[in-house]
């Protein structure tokens, strides 16, 4: 039953991802989009594979690196923490808000054929937490920046529903709950108690704060922002080889709100949600087709390391 469930899921994800693109892509004169393509530069977009091969190797590397520095024994090395990584992203193409991610422990236990403790399945979750903070905290800043700075001319405002709501204090609120998750606490202390009400993988994920050195957890945290920063390197290099400027608070916001809506478990890996994102904040400048094929790139950021994945899917195969 629960197979049979899953499988409704995908299909209807991918159901709605059709339904949108369909919806998105009748808007635009299959002309616009090559000629698009012609203008894109080859160069800027290979300089952005080279800072997504660039973010797969830095993204193994804290794994296994911070996995040891916690104590957790054994701990994966860097080229099962790397494997890891692309079958991870493979998965995540079929579940919902990137939760292949949350299977790196098991990933480990598979390729090397051994049983990691259960700090390492923690830590993966803390991990994930310390993501998706990273990534909220960069759009809090990004939504604070522009109210300083003031309307930036040619760069589209936030609009619609999004403006209607307030984004930057939504973040901020959003923020909160994920920081209490990782700040390193004692247990049966404030923030422990504070921790009662979140779901059951966060309070685990709370548990691995605890063996933190405040030293080894502000290091953690800066590599983390420091991935999300190169991930808006990337998407901006992608937005510049398609001749879009989106080099300033209000650029850098649209794509952070253009992941985290694909975060949500709508669409078959966020294709579509996205990419209305995208033509809603971005089409009063750039038209449609600039859009479209920046959203065809932001996907290609999810797609490329699963088709590495999914070559790798054989040396999970148990030894005969």
């Amino acid at each position: 039953m629960s197979r049979r469930r899953s499988g409704l899921k995908v299909a209807l994800a991918i159901g709605v991802s059709l339904l949108l693109l369909w919806l998105l892509y009748r808007q635009v004169d299959p002309a616009q989009l090559l000629a698009a393509l012609r203008r894109a530069s080859l160069p800027l977009f290979l300089a952005a594979l080279g800072v997504g091969g660039l973010l797969s190797a830095a993204t193994a590397w804290r794994y296994a690196h911070f996995a040891r520095r916690l104590g957790i024994t054994p701990a994966p090395g860097y080229g099962t923490s790397l494997k890891s990584y692309f079958l991870a992203a493979c998965l995540n193409l079929v579940l919902p808000s990137k939760l292949g991610d949350l299977g790196k422990g098991l990933l480990c236990s598979r390729l090397d054929r051994i049983a990691y403790p259960f700090e390492l399945h923690v830590f993966t979750v803390y991990e994930k937490v310390a993501d998706l903070f990273s990534l909220v905290l960069l759009g809090a800043l990004l939504g604070l920046l522009r109210r300083l700075v003031g309307a930036v001319p040619g760069i589209p405002e936030l609009a619609g529903p999004l403006a209607g709501l307030g984004l930057t204090p939504l973040l901020l609120l959003l923020a909160l709950p994920l920081l209490l998750v990782l700040l390193p606490h004692r247990h049966g202390g404030v923030v422990a108690r504070l921790l009662k009400p979140l779901p059951l993988k966060l309070r685990e994920a709370g548990l691995v704060a605890g063996r933190f050195r405040w030293a080894d957890f502000l290091v953690f945290l800066l590599v983390s922002l420091g991935l999300w920063s190169l991930h808006l390197v990337q998407m901006g290099l992608f937005a510049q080889a398609l001749g879009m400027d989106l080099w300033s608070a209000s650029g850098l916001l649209v794509m952070v709100t253009a992941v985290l809506v694909g975060l949500l478990p709508l669409s078959f890996a966020g294709i579509g949600t996205r990419d209305a994102v995208l033509l809603l904040l971005l089409g009063p400048l750039y038209g449609t087709a600039q859009p479209l094929l920046f959203g065809v790139l932001l996907t290609s950021r999810y797609v490329l390391p699963a088709l590495v994945g999914a070559f790798l899917l054989r040396e999970l195969a148990e030894p005969s």
